[in-house]
């Protein structure tokens, strides 16, 4: 029995021995795989496999790092973030620095006539103006493309726009490569900081870093902060495209930058923007001086309003009796006038009829006027010679207390009414007549003085004395001569007698012996008494008499009354 399981054993090596060996050598491979993998990824960079192994593990590396992302987003975030935060910041200062020099650039250009063009242009043509702008803002023109790479500062790729002089484009890549480094190593700046632009000349140079290669664009003119990051998105690009060849020899590197990136880079317009037509310009010289005099037209008769407005102010203020409170106008022509006037003062809106030109435009004031009593000196004074009928030349006054003073020479029976009238006048407090007379008031003011003075004495009853007869003939005399200057003057005379007795006596014989004395005096006067003259014999008043020392006596009281209102 063990002989026989010795020859089966030797019978299965002669069978089965060479594939026992390669299943040993399979075990064997598959328990170093870990080891050799390294090795075999290496070997395949080597060998240019490189591109068959990304595409093989592609698929399963997507696919894992979905995984990880949804399983542990957290540790993701941490593994990337050194990488992420230095481009977020980056590209925050980027966009923060364009905004900054497009609204400095807009600032700028805002008020400038260059502005005022484009917006013409824009309502002629009819194209939104932002477009307009846009369109005038990119004069520039990209001359020099260039990839360099970046460890080494070799020259990858060049293109250059047609007709510009060549240049040495690996001298240019070698001296942006030092620029740049000397830049870094000076601001020695952390994480992927780098040489963004330059100025030189009417040049600016753009530089875009990539993790292989740095795109470098010589630009002529004034480029708009756009296009850094359009050199940004095609460094991006060709790094998507090219890959590791960005990092391989420029021997073996070529036809990196088509001749289409140059033309999407060049914008068609020219550094120097044509110029117009002599007809266009001459004809937008015209538009902007006819623009010019119509505003000028405008703010001329803007400003001729507003002087309008400023004298009918200034004449209201002066107005007597007018308190102005408000002037307003809510388009030119029209103005609306809120105050209180005096009417003694006059109406001041016939003053600007409608349609009146009181400064050279049309005018229509709509008047909202409300009365009241002024107490200015001037409409107090107006006011008076209304209500008292005279003339305005005969008022002086009123003064601080409030005394109307009348001067000058007025008519008798005016004189007559003033000193017997009664009239209540806002804002006086008194009439002073004093220097207030009437025609011929001199010469009658002395007659009626001399016939008031006059004393007829008696001796005993209706006896006269012996001067009597000479102080009649006197007062006969004046009597005349007063009638005459009456009659001149408008003037009604009426003479009152009056007889005086001594205390001797009864008080019956003594009002008998009064009333006998008066009408002998009164008798003696009526001849010479004219229409309308008439003398009294007044009794009732003799009590009211003054004493004058001569108590056998008659005399002659002097009424003047304007004619026509003489009482019997």
């Amino acid at each position: 029995m063990g002989a026989m399981r010795g020859e089966y054993e030797n019978l299965r090596l002669l069978l089965l021995d060479d594939e026992q060996q390669r299943l040993d050598g399979i075990d064997r491979r598959l328990d170093a795989l870990p080891e050799t993998l390294a090795e075999s990824i290496e070997s395949a960079n080597r060998t240019g496999g490189a591109s068959r192994l990304a595409r093989a593990l592609s698929e399963s590396t997507t696919e894992s790092l979905e995984v990880a992302v949804r399983r542990r987003p957290e540790a993701v975030v941490h593994a990337v973030f050194p990488v992420i935060g230095p481009a977020i910041r980056r590209a925050l200062v980027e966009a923060l620095r364009h905004m900054a020099h497009d609204l400095d650039q807009a600032l700028a250009d805002t008020l400038s006539l260059k502005v005022l063009r484009w917006r013409f242009e824009a309502w002629r043509t009819g194209v939104p103006y932002a477009q307009v702008v846009l369109r005038q803002r990119l004069h520039y023109r990209v001359e020099h493309l260039f990839l360099i790479q970046h460890q080494s500062g070799l020259l990858l790729d060049h293109l250059s726009a047609p007709g510009v002089p060549d240049i040495d484009a690996d001298a240019v890549a070698g001296m942006l490569t030092a620029i740049a480094q000397f830049v870094h190593d000076s601001v020695r700046a952390e994480g992927a900081a780098q040489l963004g632009s330059a100025s030189v000349g009417e040049y600016r140079l753009l530089v875009s870093d990539g993790p292989e290669a740095r795109l470098a664009a010589l630009v002529r003119g004034v480029p708009p902060s756009a296009l850094a990051t359009r050199m940004d998105e095609l460094s991006e690009e060709l790094q998507a495209r090219h890959g590791k060849r960005l990092a391989a020899p420029p021997d073996t590197a070529g036809g990196l930058l088509e001749p289409n990136l140059l033309a999407d880079l060049h914008q068609a317009q020219p550094v120097e923007g044509e110029r117009a037509k002599p007809r266009l310009r001459w004809v937008m010289l015209a538009l902007l001086a006819a623009a010019l005099g119509v505003m000028s037209y405008r703010l001329w008769l803007g400003w001729q309003w507003s002087q309008q407005v400023h004298a009918v102010r200034a004449d209201l203020m002066r107005w007597p009796g007018f308190v102005l409170l408000e002037a307003s106008s809510s388009r030119r022509g029209e103005l609306r006038i809120d105050g209180l006037y005096d009417p003694a003062g006059g109406d001041p809106g016939a003053r600007w009829n409608p349609g009146t030109k009181p400064s050279g435009q049309a005018m229509h004031i709509d008047w909202s006027l409300r009365p009241y009593l002024s107490l200015e000196p001037a409409l107090v004074a107006r006011r008076a010679a209304r209500v008292l009928a005279v003339d305005s030349t005969l008022i002086n006054g009123p003064d601080a207390a409030g005394v109307l003073q009348l001067t000058g020479t007025v008519p008798f029976a005016e004189w007559y009414r003033l000193r017997h009238g009664s009239q209540m006048i806002p804002g006086v407090t008194r009439v002073d007549l004093s220097k207030l007379d009437y025609r011929g008031s001199p010469e009658i003011s002395s007659l009626v003085a001399r016939i008031e003075a006059a004393r007829i004495g008696f001796d005993t009853a209706v006896a006269p004395d012996a001067t009597a007869e000479t102080t009649l003939q006197s007062l006969l005399g004046d009597v005349e001569r007063l009638q005459a200057q009456a009659a001149n003057a408008g003037i009604s005379v009426q003479l009152h007698a009056f007889g005086l007795t001594d205390e001797p006596g009864g008080s019956l014989v003594n009002r008998d012996l009064r009333m006998r004395r008066a009408e002998w005096l009164a008798q003696r006067l009526t001849p010479v008494l004219r229409p309308p003259a008439r003398i009294a014999v007044d009794l009732d008043t003799l009590s009211a008499l003054e004493f004058h020392g001569i108590t056998r006596a008659a005399l002659i009281r002097v009424d003047l009354q304007p004619t026509g209102s003489a009482t019997p």
